[in-house]
This record gives structure tokens, C-alpha cells and sequence, in this order.
């Protein structure tokens, strides 16, 4: 044991120069980036064209992570001073950008990502916008590897959805407030139910059931996919979470195959079929990737909003060779929908609309619709 050698090149995890350096451009993540010795720094909140002192606190041998200290230079796109207390929560990413520069800035990460120019980035309210939060120990655990203590927000340092801190300020581990048509509050796992009513449909969901968390953007998301359904289309809603988008778009379709793999959110969309009237949707317990490949029931449409993680590569192969007329893709991912896109080389990219749904945060909601190789579109 005595005599491994140690590796001769060893990064130090940790050391301080203290300089000054130019921001360049924005990573995925909306941090700004610094070059130093031939390496790629990662610096939260420092924008392009910012000139800072910075220190930088990690490297390995491929870049690392710095700090900026003191701005010297100050973009007319930053809003908000450097290290300002919303940034110690772990819950916003780039809230020191003004709204123009985030939308511009998620703008081009779709247009670069899928070299297509997009429909303008469609936004709604900038701050209260979350249905759904969760609270450890009374507040938010602050980003960064190791940390386990809490800070619980002043004022006006949170502003994703309105809470009174001091009535939850003395809770033990993991809370969520649910806040739709009734507000609902309880540890995960505990079954509470609440309703939301969007156009015109009516909605159980669950305290722990997957729903989107910014109403007004889902419900405009949910009418431009229903302008994309016809008349007797039949319809294969995969990832359907509570059959939300199967039940809306079910008014236009013959039928609708809503499947998810969660069992509570099963359970969901068998409650929310029966109280809509939505005879012609079928709710089913199963994993979305594995039915796809078994399963062809000639449909005309498939609808995917799957996880972050997107699809499997054999789903992926399956929906390529399924010889549906149209794909409706709305991810909250864009490197992992686009990787996916690319595997679907029967297909050609109709219409792209990105979403802000989770503004003052880096994630973007993109919808994607897809036709088959037959009439390409002119944008291609």
C-alpha cells in the first residue's frame, strides 16, 4: 500500500488569484466565463463585457470555477449588484440580468442549439409565477457541494412565489406548498389533493404528482399544441404525467393513449379522464419508452413531454420508424430534446416556440413540432 505512486500532476482544488478579467460569453447555465492559462473559468453572475476582480476558488484539468469579487465594468444588461442575497438560495441563476437580456440570451441558446430560428420567446410574469415550491427545514439550501445548512429568505430576497417564511420557519426537512385551486402543504409522499382549472378543464393533482409549476405558460403552451391536433387524429400522449395535455387536446382527437410510468400520477390522469367526460382518452400505467416500442397502434400524432433526461435511444429509433405524420416534442431541456431531434432523421423541423417558464433561472421550455420527410419546411 506504501509504495502506489501518486500521480505527478495533481490540480489544486483550491487557490486564490485575485485578478482582473473580462467577461466572455454566457455557458448553458447563464454563468459567465473567464480564459486563464489556457483553461475556461465558470463565474457565476458576471456577464459579458464585465470587467471584475475575480478569484478563482476550483480548477481540474479541463477548466474550473472562480468568483467574482468587485466589478470594475458594468454591463447595461445586469440588473441587480454582484453577489446580491437572492443568488445565496440556490433558486435563481440569473436574476442580475434585466427580463430583455434573459429573453435575448434564451433566444439565441435555441437558435444556436438547433441551428433554427425560432418563434420569439413567448413570456408572462417575471416574479410570483410558481404554483409549487419546496422549503428544507423552513427555507432553501444555497448552492454548492457539501452544504447542508438552510437560509430562510428576508424580504424581497425570494420572489418565485409569495410565502410567509415565519409560518414555516421551525419545520423539520422536506415541505411543499402547493398552490392551485386551493392551496395544499405537506411532506413528500403524503397524499393531499388539491384542483386547478385550465381552459375550461378541471384537474386533480397530487402533492407530489408532476404538474407544471407556472400556470399562465402552460396554459399557452397547451393551446398552441392543441392547434396542432385535427380533427379524428389519433394520439399518443407519452410522459402524459396527469393526462393534462391528453385531456386538452381530446376534444379534437378520436382517441388519446396517455401513458406514465408514475403511479401516482396515473392515478391522476385515471381521476382527471372521469371527471372531464374524457371518454376517448386512455390513461396507462406503463414506461413511456418501452410502450412506444411496443406498441403501434397507427396513431397520426405523438405528443413527448418527458423528463430532463429525455428519451432512449431505442424509443427514440421506434418514434423515427413509426411513420406518424406529426411529433409534438415540449421539453424543459433543450440540449437533451435536441439530441433526441437528431436521431429522428425521418423528420424535419415545422415550428419551433421556446417558453419562459421559469424565469430569473437558466431552463428553458421549448416546444417542437416535427413532420415527415414528405414537404419540407421552408425554414430548413
Amino acid at each position: 500500500m506504501g509504495n502506489r505512486r501518486r500521480n505527478k500532476k495533481r490540480y489544486p482544488r483550491r487557490y486564490c488569484p485575485l485578478e482582473t478579467f473580462v467577461g466572455g460569453k454566457l455557458n448553458k447555465k447563464g454563468q459567465g466565463t473567464i480564459e486563464y492559462n489556457g483553461k475556461i473559468f465558470n463565474v457565476d453572475e458576471l456577464l459579458p463585457g464585465e470587467e471584475a476582480f475575480v478569484v478563482i476558488f476550483y480548477e481540474d484539468k479541463f477548466g474550473g470555477e472562480a468568483r467574482a469579487q468587485k466589478l470594475v465594468k458594468k454591463s447595461p444588461d445586469r440588473s441587480l449588484p454582484l453577489n446580491h442575497p437572492k443568488m445565496q438560495l440556490g433558486s435563481y441563476q440569473i436574476p442580475h440580468m434585466t427580463d430583455q437580456a434573459q429573453d435575448k440570451w434564451k433566444q439565441s441558446r435555441v437558435n444556436e442549439t438547433f441551428n433554427f430560428e425560432a418563434n420569439f420567446i413567448k413570456v408572462g410574469k417575471r416574479k410570483n409565477y410558481r404554483n409549487k415550491v419546496v422549503l428544507k427545514n423552513g427555507g432553501f439550501r444555497p448552492p454548492g457541494r457539501g452544504r447542508k445548512f438552510t437560509i430562510i429568505p428576508q424580504e424581497n430576497q425570494f420572489d418565485l412565489m409569495e410565502i410567509n417564511f415565519d409560518k414555516y420557519k421551525d419545520t423539520q426537512g422536506d415541505l411543499i406548498i402547493r398552490r392551485l385551486d386551493t392551496e395544499i402543504v405537506g411532506k413528500p409522499g403524503e397524499n393531499k389533493f388539491t384542483t386547478h382549472s385550465v381552459l375550461g378543464k378541471k384537474f386533480y393533482v397530487g402533492l407530489n404528482s408532476f404538474y407544471q409549476v407556472n400556470n399562465e405558460m402552460s396554459e399557452i403552451a397547451y393551446k398552441d399544441i392543441i392547434e396542432e391536433i385535427k380533427e379524428n387524429d389519433i394520439v399518443y400522449d407519452l410522459f402524459g404525467g396527469a393526462a393534462t395535455i391528453g385531456i386538452h387536446v381530446a376534444n379534437k382527437a378520436k382517441m388519446v393513449y396517455s401513458v406514465e410510468l408514475n403511479k401516482e400520477s396515473h392515478e391522476d390522469a385515471k381521476k382527471n379522464i372521469e371527471i372531464n367526460n374524457a371518454h376517448n382518452v386512455e390513461a396507462i400505467l406503463g414506461d413511456a419508452n418501452l410502450w412506444v416500442i411496443n406498441n403501434q397502434k397507427n396513431a397520426d400524432v405523438i405528443i413527448l413531454d418527458p423528463s430532463r433526461a429525455g428519451l432512449s435511444e431505442e424509443s427514440v429509433k421506434a418514434i423515427n420508424d413509426s411513420g406518424v405524420e406529426k411529433i409534438i416534442y415540449l421539453s424543459c431541456n433543450i440540449d437533451s430534446q435536441k439530441r433526441d431531434i437528431d436521431g429522428f432523421t425521418n423528420y424535419h423541423i415545422d415550428k419551433m416556440q421556446p417558453y419562459d417558464f421559469f424565469p430569473q433561472t437558466y431552463h428553458i421550455e421549448n416546444l417542437i413540432i416535427l413532420k415527415i420527410n414528405n414537404v419540407r419546411s421552408k425554414n430548413v
